[in-house]
Formats: structure tokens, sequence, C-alpha cells
């Protein structure tokens, strides 16, 4: 680059300069949910009659309904997602099905969610990818693992994990991830247990040396390793209980106790999962062979409510239509288009639900009457406009041009001299057509027509508009 001096940004935005970060706060930028989510684990780490206790979750209703059920967090096990792609934790899922439920989740709960990042799916290069993209998708913590590829739910049989080099090398990419970027909860996780204690202790000192947030050592197997693991690495820890599984099921109280700041529990919504629908499936089938109705497992109202229908249709969120309306008026006019001093010239005037405005009329002189369409003209351009006189509104449903085509057709009584009583009689034939087709009442016609006579007798000179 050249030694010429860079020319500066002319503006000045405060959001653009150094802003106070969320406390507990590590990435170079800052994220809320990872600060809630630190800021609750080293709560839960210095306090032992607290615990981060949690389900795992595979979807969106399952971390909504976990948020319902009143827990402080979400974890995304890859154990779970799995299962409800119908498949076992054996690395068929990776980062982008693992994005995805991020998304998934966030968008649908309010909790710091944390998320199985397994392998971080290849080399450290790829550990970091996957943790910048955990991290941009909304997570607020990822646990990275040493086991090797494809990797496997740690309570199961014929896991492996690589050598402590590129262990340590998966950690310090996380970790460089998260203190270069957005920052993110670095869970660093290892399954070395299978090579025994020392080999398992190594590794997570050298995890929390790097700049882990956590550690999880996989499968302790009673409460002795658990109280023995946690007062030997001094750092937030993760149990994990698997009901049925190789660690020992400790309640949540008792894990706080040992000194755990969380404890997932994977297991426990995919069995309800795999039972519930079970159940389900045979109580149908039993209802078929009996030739009774389906089983009611839950109420309809509770259904909708389950999967969140009442807060897209909540009471005070009515669905907002503007208000249409076809408006039917007579225009009354003095003097125009004849020039007779007494003359009452009269017109139908229609406010259509398009906002076309139309006047319907006749004009010309006696025997020569023909009707006229104007649109969208001001009516009082068309002459002395001295009255108006409402008649009724239309039904939305009718087409303006079924009923401009409707007056249209109404005859002329060119037979009569009387220019002012002629135009009178069209409108009052006009309606009766609009009373033929159910458009209007005939009452609404009679009222109308006597008002029509009273305003015609009624027009003064005093020179005023009529408003609408």
């Amino acid at each position: 680059m050249s030694d010429t001096a860079k020319t500066p940004y002319p503006f000045q935005f405060a959001a653009s300069l150094e802003m106070t970060s969320p406390p507990n706060t590590r990435g170079r930028i800052p994220s809320l949910q990872t600060s809630r989510l630190r800021t609750m684990m080293l709560e839960a780490y210095s306090d032992p009659t607290k615990i981060l206790a949690f389900p795992c979750s595979y979807d969106g209703l399952s971390s909504r309904l976990i948020e319902e059920a009143g827990f402080p967090m979400l974890f995304l096990s890859g154990f779970a997602v799995s299962s409800a792609h119908g498949l076992p934790d054996t690395g068929y899922i990776a980062m982008a099905e693992m994005c995805d439920k991020i998304q998934e989740t966030v968008r649908v709960t309010s909790l710091p969610v944390m998320v199985d990042g397994d392998t971080g799916y290849g080399s450290p290069m790829n550990v970091k990818r996957t943790v910048e993209s955990f991290a941009a998708a909304g997570a607020a913590g990822v646990m990275i693992e040493d086991q090797t590829w494809p990797k496997r739910c740690g309570h199961t049989k014929g896991k492996s994990v690589v050598s402590r080099g590129e262990a340590y090398a998966r950690i310090q990419a996380a970790c460089d991830a998260r203190d270069e970027g957005r920052d993110i909860f670095i869970l660093a996780r290892t399954d070395a247990l299978i090579h025994g204690w020392d080999e398992a202790m190594a590794r997570a000192h050298e995890f929390k040396r790097i700049g882990a947030d956590a550690v999880f050592v996989e499968a302790l197997p009673d409460r002795d390793a658990m109280a023995r693991c946690v007062q030997e690495l001094q750092i937030p820890m993760l149990a994990n209980i698997i009901e049925g599984g190789m660690t020992e099921n400790l309640s949540a109280k008792d894990l706080a106790g040992l000194g755990f700041a969380a404890v997932a529990y994977p297991w426990t919504l995919v069995a309800a999962k795999l039972k519930a629908i079970r159940d389900a499936l045979e109580g149908l089938k039993r209802s078929m062979v009996e030739g009774g109705p389906p089983p009611m497992i839950m109420g309809y109202s509770d259904v909708c409510e389950g999967v969140g229908f009442n807060k897209y249709w909540p009471p005070s969120w009515p669905v907002r239509t503007a208000k249409m309306t076809q408006k039917l008026f007579i225009l009354i006019y003095k003097g125009e288009p004849l020039d007779y001093t007494e003359y009452r010239h009269t017109a139908l005037y229609f406010h259509f639900a398009s906002s076309t405005r139309a006047i319907l009329h006749i004009i010309g002189c006696p025997g020569l009457f023909r009707y006229t369409h104007n649109v969208n003209v001001d009516p009082s351009s068309l002459g002395d406009l001295v009255k108006v006189v409402p008649v009724t509104e239309i039904p939305t449903s009718i087409a303006e041009d079924s009923i401009c085509e409707t007056v249209s057709r109404t005859p002329i009584r060119n037979g009569r001299l009387d220019l002012d009583w002629n135009c009178q009689n069209w409108v009052g034939d006009a309606l009766k057509r609009l009373v033929d087709r159910g458009w209007i009442t005939s009452e609404q016609r009679g009222m109308a027509i006597d008002r029509m006579a009273d305003a015609c007798l009624e027009a003064g000179d005093d020179g005023s508009i009529p408003a609408f």
C-alpha cells in the first residue's frame, strides 16, 4: 500500500463507537444471549445450591415447550436432533442441519441456546467455521468434543478419540472463533475416559488452559468419580444424565451439591416422544379394530394452543380489513344545463368501493333526452349543485359495472315535455330497477323519491355547495 494518507470517513455516529458490553463477555462482538448463559453458568458454579438443569431439545416445538415449562436455557443435542431425522447419533447430522435447527429454535424461543457441535466436522479450520456459523445463526453456546469422526453417542459402544494434539487444536480453534468474532460460550468435551482417568484429566486441564468456558467429561461412572472430577478441574462443569446409561442417575440437587454448574438430560424428550407416538398409534389401531372413534389424546383447543395458534390469532389482534362501502346519492342541480331559472335537474351519484365516482343522468331537451355517464368528475363542475340526497349503501359484492349497466337501461320518457319532471321520473325508474335486482329495498326507493321531491322544492339561491 502507498504512503498516501487515508481519507478519513467524514461522518461520525455514536453507535459506531466503542459501546458498553453486557457482563461476562469474551468475544470481540458481544452477544446478549451468550452473556446470559455465561452469567448463569458462573452463578451456578459459585453456588452449590443452584444448577442449570435442562432437557435437550430437537426442534422448534420441543424447544418452545421447554421454555413454557420454565427452564432457563436450551440444549440442541446431536442425539436428539438425529432422532428427529429418524437417525441414530452416529455422525449422520452435520453443520448445515444443526444451523437450520438453531435458526428454527431461536425464532420461537427467547432462551439462550447451547448447541452440540460434535467434533466440529473436520479439521481445526472446520471447527472454527462451525463455531462462527453457530454463533451467526443465534447460538449462545457450542460444545466441541474430541471423538473421531463419525462420532457417536457417548454412552454407546464403539467410540474412539483423536490424539491429544488434535483435540487441543479443536478447542483452540473454537476459542479463537469466539475471541476474534461473535461471542459464544465454549463447552469442551472429552470422551477420553475410555483410555483411563489420567488421560481424561490431562485433556480437560488443557481445555481449561486454552480458554474453554466449561468442561464436560463424558460417562463419569458414579458419585465418587463426579466429585473427584469437579475438585480436580476447578472450572464450571456439565453433567450428562441418561436414564439407564453409564453414569449414575443422581438428582439435580445432588449434582449441584457435588459442584456441577449444569446438567443435561438428552434422553428424556426423545424417550417421551417414542413412547407417546407408539402408544398413540396402538390406540388408533385398536379403535379401527373395535369400530370406535379414535382416542382423544388431547382436546382440540389444547392442541391448537400447544402448537401456537393462539399466539398468532389472539383476541387482541382481530383481522382488520378496510371498511369498503358503495354509497348512492341523488344530486339536484338548478338552472343548468338548459338555463331554465326554475329548472331542477336530478342525477344518480355512486361512490363505488373501488373509489370510482360515477354520475348517471339524462340530459338534453324535450323529446331528445339521452343518457350520460360521468366518471370521477366533481359534481359541482357540472352545474349549480344545490342539494345532495343520501339514498342508501349498496353491498360491495355487487360489481360497479353491473350497477351502471342496470341504470343505463332505464327507459327515458321522451314523451314528457316537462324537463324537470322527466329527470325526476327517470331517477325514480332507475331506482325501481335497483329494487327489482334486490340491491335496494322498496322502502329505500320510496323514501329517496320523497326526499328528492322535497329537495327540489327547497333548493334555494344561497349559493352554497352541498357536502357529502
